[in-house]
């Protein structure tokens, strides 16, 4: 009996792990969206508008959270 509630405790906490590895790698995403589109003009009204850093900084992160997302969905439970 024990054995049974080891496996499925187990496989629970492997899911909940690619659900907040993925959720997390969705927000490092959004946010480099947001970032790379005020760095590139698009979006205007801050100071990031129009500069280069924050569309390198937004383009890096975008990678970064599809990367997270990504082996979110991969990792093995």
């Amino acid at each position: 009996m024990s054995v049974a509630l080891g496996v499925s405790f187990g496989w629970e906490i492997g899911v909940k792990v690619k659900i907040v590895i993925s959720i997390v790698g969705v927000i490092v995403a959004v946010f480099g969206a947001l970032f790379a589109l005020q760095g590139f003009g698009v979006m205007g009204g801050s100071g990031m508008s129009g500069s280069t850093m924050w569309a390198i900084i937004g383009v890096v992160l975008l990678v970064i959270g599809i990367a997270v997302v990504a082996l979110g969905l991969r990792r093995k439970s």
